[in-house]
């Protein structure tokens, strides 16, 4: 995995046309929840500029693969390995999104803990022999909807899905070309 694998390229694509759009990034900053991503000083509002950082950690999900005795799909260890990055808020054809970011180190510990907590919620509801994906999740959809966007760890298809129900279907048939298909807000 690099440069070169079509999550990373459509990914850096993103990236790049996020912070071509006015006014940059910006986060709420917690001085107790620091990132290299930081650029400057807080505004009056609270509020910090920030841009990716790549660092190519492409095994941060590695507790995960290991609790649960399985690989994570290259698709998703592109995604959230690629940079050091908070949310993306973005515009796909099935409405707005935040992509989930991994903004520090202790960051990408509780995103394992959250993944493993989706499965294993998964498996609560639907038991070990389930006919549904193995699904982990990459993005939420506006605030006060139900619905989050998964990647199923085995097809690498990207499905919209509604956890602990089995309302999901596929909205495209890799990571890659959904990020592709996404415009900044």
């Amino acid at each position: 995995m690099g440069p070169g694998h079509p999550v990373v390229r459509a990914l850096d694509a993103l990236i790049k046309r996020c912070l071509a759009r006015e006014g940059g990034l910006w986060a709420a900053h917690d001085p107790d929840w620091p990132s290299v991503c930081e650029r400057g000083q807080p505004n009056a509002e609270g509020r910090i500029r920030w841009e990716p950082v790549i660092h190519d950690d492409f095994d941060i999900l590695a507790g995960l693969e290991h609790a649960i005795e399985e690989p994570v799909h290259d698709d998703l260890k592109a995604f959230y390995g690629r940079h050091w990055r908070h949310h993306l808020d973005v515009e796909a054809p099935q409405g707005q999104l935040s992509l989930t970011g991994v903004w520090n180190p202790r960051d990408a510990d509780r995103l394992n803990e959250n993944l493993l907590g989706h499965l294993l919620q998964q498996r609560r509801f639907f038991g070990l022999r389930r006919r549904l994906p193995m699904t982990l999740f990459f993005a939420t959809t506006a605030a006060d909807s139900e619905y989050i966007l998964s990647l199923d760890n085995h097809s690498g298809e990207v499905l919209v899905e509604r956890p602990g129900t089995r309302d999901w279907r596929v909205v495209a048939p890799a990571l890659a070309p959904f990020l592709d298909s996404l415009r900044p807000i």
